[in-house]
């Protein structure tokens, strides 16, 4: 690909530079002399995208490249067809190495439960936006947000949002089982229209994954007979966790975080976003979640025997100092701003030392 002649919409020749990404069908190419814009080639270019890809330029706004690496113009090949686009440089790291806690205390050593939800509501602000574009993101899942150091969020992959052009839709026809909704599993998703309260489940599916360790919001203990897959859960509302689990024959698995350690807000909203009434467009809108999430983060205390724990303040006591007893796993590694005076006494913390060398990246 590199090897071929790239001209962008106005004519001007490019030189491509190195790759740094692919996937299914295409890649994605530095671009010399713009440092910050990068190229995405399509292996085998069709009518439609091109199609899809003037209606996406033409909706192009500053919110919008704030929160997502958008088209901004077409690449042509010498003879004037499309080949790709040139979109904003998004910096930072898939979202999934965020709420794990071995990938995170690797990836994002120093970030706290506040820092969490910190991107959490950031992500909600990025659906926000593009659903404010009459756009549907679609294809929700743990690879197309970046989250940054700042807990800045980017939304990636934007060629396969659901677009609409004068009426005439482009699909998102993908999607990933454990983030599309109950009423979309299954289904032929190519001439599906989609909808923001679609997004919605999806968007809640991954803040439950950032705040709650990874966990999936309907993997859990089925108490009935056989297996219970998550996509078979979502469809069958499911939902694992809150007061109202064992009746739907589900209990959170071991070790952790219950959602009454959230507000009453916000399990609220994670009640609603997977819900019978969530399937009849109930779902928590994305702005919904930001005023949620930052009010949640406002009411949090610090843990007395652990200073890298913060937790909600009306429980009675720290959640993640239970969940790291009983499960043998460190969660957040605390971090010293200032090291200890030379002869001073203090306490040798194994786990915590040990945190801070696994977390150093292999080169």
């Amino acid at each position: 690909m590199p090897a071929l002649t790239i001209y962008d919409s106005q004519g001007r020749l490019l030189r491509l530079g190195s790759e740094i990404g692919k996937g299914g069908e295409g890649s994605v190419w530095e671009v010399a002399g713009l440092p910050d814009r990068v190229a995405k080639l399509y292996r085998v270019p069709k009518a439609e995208q091109s199609a899809k890809l003037g209606a996406m330029i033409a909706l192009q706004s500053d919110r919008l490249l704030k929160v997502a690496a958008w088209p901004v113009g077409t690449l042509h090949d010498p003879h004037g067809a499309v080949r790709g686009f040139l979109m904003p440089r998004a910096v930072g790291r898939q979202i999934h190495l965020l709420y794990g806690p071995k990938s995170r205390l690797a990836a994002f050593s120093q970030a706290t439960w506040p820092f969490l939800l910190q991107a959490a509501a950031n992500l909600a602000r990025a659906f926000a936006v593009v659903h404010e574009h009459g756009l549907v993101v679609g294809d929700v899942n743990h690879g197309n947000s970046l989250v940054s150091e700042q807990a800045t969020v980017t939304l990636i992959d934007c060629d396969s949002f659901q677009v609409s052009n004068g009426g005439q839709p482009f699909y998102c026809g993908v999607g990933v089982e454990t983030h599309i909704p109950p009423e979309l599993q299954g289904h032929d998703l190519t001439r599906v229209l989609r909808t923001p309260n679609h997004d919605a489940f999806g968007l809640a599916v991954l803040i439950f994954q950032i705040l709650c360790m990874g966990r999936h919001p309907f993997s859990g203990r089925f108490l009935g007979s056989g297996d219970m897959p998550i996509p078979r859960a979502i469809e069958e509302l499911r939902f694992a966790y809150g007061p109202g689990a064992a009746a739907r024959q589900m209990q959170p698995p071991p070790n952790t975080l219950p959602l009454e350690a959230l507000s009453s807000e916000v399990a609220g909203l994670f009640e609603r976003a997977f819900s019978p009434r969530g399937v009849q467009g109930a779902r928590p809108a994305a702005q919904e979640w930001v005023a949620g999430l930052e009010s949640l983060g406002h009411q949090l205390r610090t843990c007395d025997r652990n200073p890298a724990h913060h937790f909600f303040r009306d429980l009675p006591a720290c959640p993640w100092c239970e969940i790291e007893a009983r499960a043998g796993v460190l969660l957040f590694a605390l971090w010293l701003a200032t090291p200890p005076q030379a002869g001073a006494p203090g306490t040798f913390q194994l786990a915590l030392v040990w945190a801070r060398i696994a977390a150093v990246p292999h080169p």
